[in-house]
């Protein structure tokens, strides 16, 4: 899996790592309750694809309103189960 919009895939595959061994997002909490999750904003996915791992029953859907960026979140989100949506929230 390639989670960059950076220039250094390595870089952003580790801070990928680091939310899901330190629970940085604190999911591992309330995994067993999470029906639904919603990333608005969702960039290129890390909060996405931690969402799934950690809570794999949940429905997860993600809002990214940049064309290049959502490019990059499809790529990442591919065969996931994650519901990527290019549009923007708010006013």
């Amino acid at each position: 899996m390639i989670l960059d919009t950076y220039n250094g895939t390595r870089r952003a595959t580790g801070m990928f790592e680091s939310c899901i061994k330190t629970g940085s997002y604190g999911l591992r909490k309330c995994a067993h309750a999470v029906s639904s999750i919603l990333d608005i904003g969702a960039n290129v996915g890390f909060f996405s694809v931690t969402s799934r791992i950690l809570c794999p029953d949940a429905k997860v859907v993600s809002l990214e309103p940049d064309p290049t960026t959502f490019l990059q979140l499809l790529a990442n989100c591919k065969h996931l189960r994650i519901q990527p949506i290019n549009i923007a929230f708010g006013p």
